[in-house]
């Protein structure tokens, strides 16, 4: 059945937005997403920051064949979605087992300087946090 998470990166205007998927890499996105952002470079760029994001999960990939994809629109049956928005330079965590309740959320600089977040567990949620 697999372990299906996606990254949306949210540019925060023109309703601009680009989904990556994993089909098996939940439990591993956060790391992955981690990685990208340690770099500290186009986290205002919604366009560029994707192509890094792409790369750092590609990097992680156990086949060339399967596993991610790329889309605009969300496929709605997700373990775990992660939202990058680019405009607030915030990052937040939404699971479906928690019928989509976000969980975590930070700056990405926040979440770059802390340790990677359980995808279970208590969590504080960002104030004025745009709406999906």
């Amino acid at each position: 059945m697999g372990h299906r998470a996606m990254v949306k990166i949210h540019t925060g205007y023109r309703v601009s937005e680009v989904h990556l998927y994993t089909h098996d890499l939940s439990y591993k996105l956060p790391l992955i997403i981690k990685s990208a952002l340690k770099k500290r470079i186009r986290w205002s760029d919604g366009m560029y920051l994707a192509r890094i994001v792409f790369e750092e999960m590609l990097k992680s990939a156990d086949s060339e064949e399967l596993g991610f994809g790329i889309s605009t629109e969300d496929p709605g049956d997700l373990d775990l979605l992660i939202v990058l928005n680019t405009a607030a330079r915030k990052i937040s965590f939404y699971e479906r087992s928690l019928k989509g309740k976000k969980i975590h959320c930070d700056s990405f600089e926040g979440f770059v300087m802390s340790p990677i977040p359980k995808i279970q567990g208590e969590w504080y949620f960002c104030e004025g946090e745009p709406s999906l």
